[in-house]
């Protein structure tokens, strides 16, 4: 029911802004960092206040970058870059983030910034020598 009012709110208002989405995105991150600062365990992010929470920042963030315009220039370079990276991140931030706690690292902030750094390079590291080369296959085999 949401996602069908959302298409109507699109479909009425179809113009592309710049800065009104870009402040609503950045404003719908401050509660994934207030939010997670104050938990021990991270199932307790999905759960009650801290879940609603989250996932209303999360819509409004999704809702807000559908009326950003379409990047130019380097920042399209940069977006091209972080779509093709968003599969390996999204299968091995879980594993970085697990080995930065089996390596020691208590402190929330650089624990984050730790497994960030890790998630990105093993991203890299898998989308070229994994990825690129399945891609280059599939093509071949499957003209």
């Amino acid at each position: 029911m949401a996602g069908a009012l959302l298409a109507a709110v699109f479909q009425r208002y179809p113009a592309k802004a710049l800065i009104w989405p870009a402040l609503v995105m950045l404003a719908s991150l401050a509660p994934f960092l207030l939010i997670y600062t104050e938990t021990d365990h991270p199932i307790e992010l999905l759960l009650g206040w801290r879940g609603l929470a989250l996932t209303a920042a999360t819509i409004a963030f999704v809702c807000a970058a559908v009326y950003l315009r379409e990047p130019a220039g380097y920042a399209r370079e940069a977006a091209k870059i972080v779509g093709a990276l968003s599969y390996p991140i999204y299968l091995l931030h879980p594993l970085a983030y697990l080995a930065v706690e089996k390596l020691g690292v208590v402190s929330t902030w650089p624990k984050l910034a730790a497994a960030a750094t890790m998630t990105v390079v093993l991203s890299l590291i898998v989308w070229r020598i994994v990825e690129l080369p399945a891609r280059e296959f599939g093509r071949r085999a499957f003209p």
